[in-house]
């Protein structure tokens, strides 16, 4: 603004509302909105030599606050996104926002953030977009049947048929998983009969009612498997993402575990005597109790589960940073006991057993296996069990309070969820408002009263 102008009034109508300022203060800050603002700018009405400004009265005096003082300080009653939205539209850079503001711009702004992240875990498979050039078309029958199959297999709870399938999966694990348990006791175990003094009659008895539970063992299994077979070959059809569903290690696992049950099933069934050890190599041992990781895929389902994940994502810097410092403890404590216990009975032969009791002491389990005897190996290890607990406390914390966010903002986007109104209903109700505006026009030929 020119110098003669400095010091007259200038009047702004913000929607509505009258304020008179003077103009001096807006050429301390010539590269704002106001700090450019002139007689030749499109908000200035010539005939009531005001400027419009189509924006909020209420921030507009925290605005003209700014000018004044040099500092900003906006009402809490803001959301973030309106902050942001005020700050660029009135050209004002953030650094000027005052710390006692810092918490209502950027803590909205971290919840916004949380309720993408919230939104990105959810199913949210698009039709492969429903809507065509013309309007509302209709996928084809294949597509639609995929996207419906996908919808039941990872949002159960939106449908019966989906909760009804959830129901059976996740009765097949508990079944899988309590036939493994079955399958490491001695109840299940074929046992030669002939190291015992009996009969040829009870031995037949021992080793016929020995078979039939291995088999009806087996065959339950075998029913078991076969459900999470087919779950895990409609996920695989359905899934809309096959790059994401072929590097999730969970199906990898289900895969595996899935083809070494049919294989035992088959060689029990194959032999007639049975004693053979039907698992072969160690390796599919391994294998064959990973099946309890199939648990995973069902508390993926769970909204705990997915803010468990959501903290473990957002905080896995921090996370590295405890690994970190943990190992870094351990390290200093393996050293010092290891050189204070020094001696010919000593339990701590070598640095990586050090390390051992190091990390069982830090986490405080405490195995007992090996002690310190010397008066300060006890301090040593008394500075390392309060030293664990201190470390422990930093992802407990960090754990606990983003959960605590996460969860809030779930069960506040889900009320949300529940209060909108679905798309299918606002169509029905756009086109309902266009056939009554059609009578209205029309005289009411045609149209039915109900």
């Amino acid at each position: 603004m020119g110098s003669e102008q400095q010091e007259l009034k200038i009047r702004f109508n913000v929607r509505g509302s009258l304020i008179t300022t003077l103009g001096s203060k807006f050429s301390k800050f010539p590269n704002t909105k106001l700090g450019k603002l002139t007689k030749d700018a499109p908000e200035y009405n010539e005939q009531l030599d005001e400027y419009f400004i189509d924006r909020n009265p209420m921030v507009f005096h925290f605005i003209l606050d700014f000018y004044d003082k040099g500092e900003l300080h906006l009402p809490k009653t803001l959301c973030a996104g309106s902050i942001k939205n005020e700050l660029e539209f009135w050209e004002i850079q953030e650094n000027v926002l005052r710390s006692c503001c810092w918490k209502t711009r950027y803590n909205d702004e971290d919840d916004s953030e949380a309720y993408a992240m919230i939104n990105d875990l959810d199913f949210k498979v698009k039709p492969e977009r429903i809507i065509n050039n013309e309007g509302m078309g209709i996928l084809k029958h294949e597509r639609k049947l995929r996207y419906n199959i996908w919808r039941i297999l990872q949002k159960p709870a939106s449908s019966i048929l989906g909760k009804a399938w959830f129901t059976l999966v996740f009765f097949s694990v508990t079944v899988s998983i309590l036939v493994f348990g079955l399958s490491t006791t001695n109840i299940y175990s074929l046992q030669d009969s002939t190291k015992h003094n009996a009969s040829e009659a009870e031995k037949e008895d021992h080793l016929a009612n020995t078979t039939l539970f291995r088999h009806c063992v087996l065959w339950t299994d075998f029913a078991s498997n076969l459900i999470l077979f087919i779950d895990f070959l409609l996920q695989l059809y359905s899934c809309p993402n096959k790059k994401e569903f072929a590097f999730n290690l969970l199906n990898y696992i289900d895969l595996l575990v899935s083809a070494l049950i049919f294989h035992i099933v088959y060689s029990d069934l194959s032999r007639v005597n049975g004693h053979e050890d039907i698992m072969g190599p160690s390796i599919f041992k391994y294998v064959y109790a990973l099946r309890a990781l199939r648990l995973f895929r069902l508390l993926m389902h769970t909204r705990g589960m997915k803010i468990i994940k959501l903290c473990i994502k957002v905080n896995f810097i921090e996370f590295l940073f405890f690994a970190a410092l943990f190992l870094t403890c351990a390290c200093i404590f393996a050293a010092v006991i290891y050189f204070a216990e020094q001696g010919k009975n000593s339990e701590f032969t070598d640095f990586f057993e050090s390390i051992w009791w190091a990390l069982i002491t830090l986490t405080t389990v405490g195995y007992g296996d090996k002690v310190p005897e010397s008066v300060f190996g006890h301090v040593i290890g008394t500075m390392a069990a309060f030293s664990g607990i201190l470390i422990g406390t930093i992802p407990i914390v960090v754990i606990s309070s983003n959960y605590g966010n996460f969860y809030s903002c779930y069960k506040v986007r889900d009320k949300h969820k529940k209060s909108s109104l679905p798309v299918k209903n606002f169509e029905e109700g756009k086109a309902s408002q266009k056939k009554k505006q059609k009578c209205n026009n029309s005289g009411g030929i045609g149209c039915s009263k109900f």
